[in-house]
This record gives C-alpha cells, structure tokens and sequence, in this order.
C-alpha cells in the first residue's frame, strides 16, 4: 500500500471574515484514485505546531539528554587491599576516595577495572535517605564479589567506598537504588 502525502497551499480568492486569505490542505491517498481521496482541513497554526513535534522528537532521538541505567548499591568499609583489578598498588585509589567494586551485572570478566561511571541516588528503603541532586563520579578498582571487605548487602549492582555512599546517601541504610553511567 503506497501512501502519499502532500500539503497543498490554496489562496483563497474570497477575502472576507469567514474564510481566511490562505487555507493548507492536507490529502491523504492510500493507493486510491483522485476521486476518492480523503481531505482535511489543517489550519496554518496546527500544522506547525505538528511540524514543530515531530522537529522536536526527531531531536531527542538524535542526541539524548541523558542514559542512565538503574541499579542498586552498598557500601563496604577498610582494608580496599588487595583488588581484584589492581592488588596492593594504593596509585589505583582515587584522591577523592570515590571508587568502587562492580556487581557481577558490570564486572565483564574483569573489563570493568577502571572504568569511570556516574552515580546518583534515586531512592531507599528509608525515606530521605538519598542527599539531593547529588552526583558523584566513582572508579571501578575491584569485584564485589571476591573483595576483601565484604558489603552490607550481596547482589548489587556496585559496593561504593564509604566516603562514595555517604556523599550521596545517609549510611544507615545498606543499600540504595542508584541511577549510573559510564563515563
């Protein structure tokens, strides 16, 4: 089924309050003849508004504001040494203390080791939990899994350091579901 789409611009001759000076016309055809074509009226307004969407979604799948997936985190306390990515070298620690074992969902048979990610908290168990609009960039430097200190709570996504969790959530709780990108 062929389907043609054309916008016509008529000028009216007849000026008065009644009609307007130009009128756009909309003509569907799907494979019918002349005669049996479907017109509509579309007011110069609508059609760019419609135009102006269609503009706008194009947009934002063309360049995305922002993908993030969602996951959850816990946190874990002293000795970070040895890691799984780095064993005892203290250089694979970060100045800021922000850095982080990954989950077996992003540990990719090691490949995770130094990877960069943004993290946020979106939510807890505990209302209030999560410090607003707050981001923090951490680096992956071990396995949850085999790591040295242990995490409040198994199977998360990442187990962030402690200075990691608690600039972006209350440490109270033992874990958080957190909104993460790669960076």
């Amino acid at each position: 089924m062929h389907v043609i789409h054309a916008y016509i611009h008529i000028y009216n001759v007849v000026h008065d309050d009644h009609f307007p000076s130009k009128d756009y016309y909309s003509i569907l055809a799907f494979g019918r003849p002349p005669s049996q074509l479907c017109v509509r009226i579309m007011s110069p307004p609508h059609y760019l508004i419609f135009s102006g969407c269609l503009f706008l979604l194009l947009l934002l799948q063309l360049f995305p504001v922002f993908q993030a997936d969602v996951g959850t985190a816990a946190r874990y306390r002293p000795p970070y040494t040895p890691t799984a990515c780095f064993g005892n070298d203290e250089g694979q620690f970060p100045s800021t203390n922000l850095f982080a074992s990954a989950g077996e969902g992003i540990w990719d048979n090691g490949a995770a080791c130094g990877r960069q990610y943004l993290v946020r908290c979106i939510s807890a168990a505990v209302p209030r939990t999560c410090v607003p609009d707050e981001t923090i960039q951490i680096r992956i430097v071990d396995r949850a899994l085999t790591s040295v200190s242990r995490p409040s709570r198994d199977a998360v996504t990442m187990v962030l350091s402690t200075s990691a969790f608690r600039t972006i959530a209350n440490l109270s709780v033992a874990s958080i579901n957190i909104e993460f990108q790669q960076v």
